[in-house]
């Protein structure tokens, strides 16, 4: 696995502001951040994913990093599971992974393969 690294700006006011490959010009007390992130195509079946996605958030809250699963436009906290049940993801369906924090590779390590792997 490897993951590339996208680039989110900060301000300590209001939070992670947006997500850009060129951050605009930043002023004040704002300060670049650099999130590792990994992108990947699901391969359990929609049908199985209401009974995986339980395995998946318990994971997720073992890690101490700030982790975000995004599909398209949508992104969502990876800790929760009314968020992560609204993207709906499925088999063939396009997700990436962000991770900020001090176990953030192990994380993507670990949420990757519970998404890229199905048992069935």
């Amino acid at each position: 696995m490897e993951a590339c690294s996208i680039i989110m700006w900060y301000n300590k006011n209001t939070s992670y502001m947006a997500a850009a490959s060129r951050p605009r010009l930043l002023h004040g007390k704002d300060q670049v951040i650099r999130l590792k992130t990994h992108s990947l195509t699901v391969q359990i079946p929609r049908q199985r994913m209401k009974e995986r996605a339980a395995d998946f958030i318990r994971t997720a809250n073992s890690f101490k990093s700030s982790l975000i699963v995004s599909q398209g436009p949508n992104s969502v906290n990876a800790k929760s599971l009314l968020g992560f049940l609204s993207l709906d993801p499925g088999a063939g369906d396009e997700v990436t992974l962000t991770a900020d924090g001090p176990d953030e590779a192990e994380a993507l390590k670990v949420l990757s393969s519970l998404l890229e792997h199905s048992d069935t």
